[in-house]
């Protein structure tokens, strides 16, 4: 056990329904409380069909989202047999600007994506996982494969998912990075100055996608090359990316939003296909899937203008 739990912590179910999206996958919102930090951490489980624990994907949401994001993924993700349990991390999620004069909200923003922030993001996984491990009879725990756990996330939570699979950062170095999931899937990822080799520990599976047009929203500076360019410094073996063309930050999110080249339907679902062999071959240890990876999925990217490389 990496802290203490409560040994009767706080569970409040908000909501246990069918998913509109699709029949057999069942939503559950529910809070998890940290007494250690005093913080209570609201998550959205997605439950594939039947009772059994099944191999489970952590999401993280963006700066300013909620455990209502990304949708579009992780609800695939649960229809095809996965347990997706998506974080809302205090402190930067929708609060910073829900209900706040429009001109003060990019300020708000701005404020919300510090390296504290992205401290208690870390922490908030390592958490939920502690939890998984400490409350087994739980509703959502209870459905969770614990040997078999992938880490997501989009923009800022692109940003968590590469600390916890071993980005070092100054002053804290890989104190934050957990060896818990098996592999990790970055949704519109981030480099940042590699003189220090901050990702050379980072050597287990990892899936990056981003779009040509993957502009980030609050720093003009860090560009689509910026994003695509995370793959090189990457240790190789197991590494992945797919570059969607005209791709924008918000298409990315997975709700809908956004815009990319050509017909967003037909690209939507590489995207889920392509996020859904990856975490198939790597937690589920699928070797069709990786075969998909390492041969099919070039050909099937270039159908779409789209383009794919491993590393």
């Amino acid at each position: 056990m990496r802290r203490p739990l409560l040994a009767y912590p706080l569970m409040l179910f908000a909501l246990l329904l069918c998913s509109p999206l699709h029949a057999a996958v069942q939503t559950l919102e529910t809070n998890w409380y940290d007494p250690v930090r005093q913080r209570s951490i609201p998550l959205k489980a997605y439950l594939p069909e039947g009772k059994a624990p099944a191999p489970t994907i952590l999401f993280s949401h963006g700066l300013g989202g909620s455990r209502d994001a990304a949708v579009d993924w992780v609800s695939y993700w649960a229809e095809h047999g996965f347990t997706v349990l998506v974080l809302q991390h205090p402190g930067s999620d929708a609060s910073v600007w829900q209900d706040k004069p429009a001109k003060d909200r990019r300020a708000n923003l701005r404020h919300a994506a510090t390296a504290h922030q992205l401290l208690e993001r870390l922490r908030d996984v390592s958490f939920v996982i502690d939890y998984l491990v400490e409350h087994r009879q739980d509703t959502v725990a209870s459905r969770v494969d614990l040997l078999r756990l992938g880490a997501s996330g989009h923009s800022f939570g692109a940003v968590t998912t590469q600390g916890l699979a071993g980005e070092r950062y100054p002053m804290v170095g890989l104190r934050f990075a957990d060896p818990r999931p098996l592999a990790f899937l970055a949704f519109s990822p981030s480099l940042r100055n590699d003189r220090e080799r901050r990702h050379s520990q980072m050597i287990r599976p990892m899936l990056l996608i981003t779009g040509t047009d993957d502009q980030d929203p609050l720093h003009a500076e860090r560009t689509p090359a910026d994003r695509a360019a995370l793959l090189d410094h990457l240790p190789p073996g197991d590494k992945y990316r797919l570059v969607l063309d005209g791709a924008n930050h918000a298409f990315l999110g997975g709700q809908q939003r956004g815009k990319v080249n050509g017909d967003a339907t037909a690209q939507r679902k590489l995207v889920q296909e392509a996020s859904l062999q990856f975490w198939r071959a790597y937690l589920l240890n699928d070797t069709q899937a990786q075969q998909w990876l390492k041969q099919a999925a070039p050909g099937t990217t270039r159908q779409l203008n789209a383009s794919w490389a491993t590393r």
